[in-house]
C-alpha cells in the first residue's frame, strides 16, 4: 500500500552513505508513489527519527559516523518507533551481519545488489503487516 488510508503517499527514510545510491532510490521511489526523505549518515537519520513520522526505514548497514546496527537499535529503544518497520539494505552477504540484525529486530533484509521488485515487495508487505508484526520477513 502506496498511500495510508487518508491518500497520503507513505513517508520512507532512506539512509545510505552513498549519495548514488541515496539518489537512484530517492528517483525510484518517488515514482512508486512514496514520499522520500534522505539521510547521508546515521546521525542525520537519528536527528530526523527524533523530529518527523516515518511509515518505513531503508537502512545501509555500513556508514562511516553511525553504522545501521547502532541506528536500528536506538530506534527499538524508542517506544514511538519500536514497531517502525526497517529493511537493511547491504553489500554484506554474510551470515553474522544478518543474525545481528534480525537480534536487533529489523523487518527485513536486502543484499545488494537487489532487484527493483524484490525491494518493492518488500516494502509493500512490512507497510502491509505494521505495526501489526515486528517481522514481515
Amino acid at each position: 500500500m502506496r498511500r495510508d488510508e487518508n491518500g497520503r503517499r507513505r513517508r520512507l527514510l532512506v539512509v545510505d552513505d552513498q549519495e548514488e545510491m541515496r539518489g537512484t532510490l530517492s528517483r525510484m521511489l518517488w515514482l512508486e508513489g512514496f514520499e522520500v526523505i534522505l539521510a547521508a549518515t546515521g546521525s542525520r537519520a537519528l536527528e530526523l527519527l527524533g523530529t518527523a513520522f516515518f511509515d518505513l526505514v531503508l537502512l545501509d548497514v555500513h556508514m562511516p559516523d553511525v553504522d545501521g546496527f547502532t541506528v536500528l537499535s536506538k530506534i527499538r529503544e524508542r517506544p514511538e518507533s519500536f514497531t517502525l518497520p526497517v529493511i537493511m539494505l547491504t553489500g554484506a552477504d554474510d551470515r553474522d551481519s544478518v543474525l545481528r540484525s534480525k537480534q536487533l529486530g529489523i523487518s527485513d533484509y536486502l543484499v545488494k545488489p537487489y532487484r527493483v521488485t524484490d525491494l518493492l515487495s518488500r516494502i509493500d508487505r512490512c507497510l502491509d503487516n505494521a505495526p501489526k508484526l515486528l517481522s514481515c520477513a
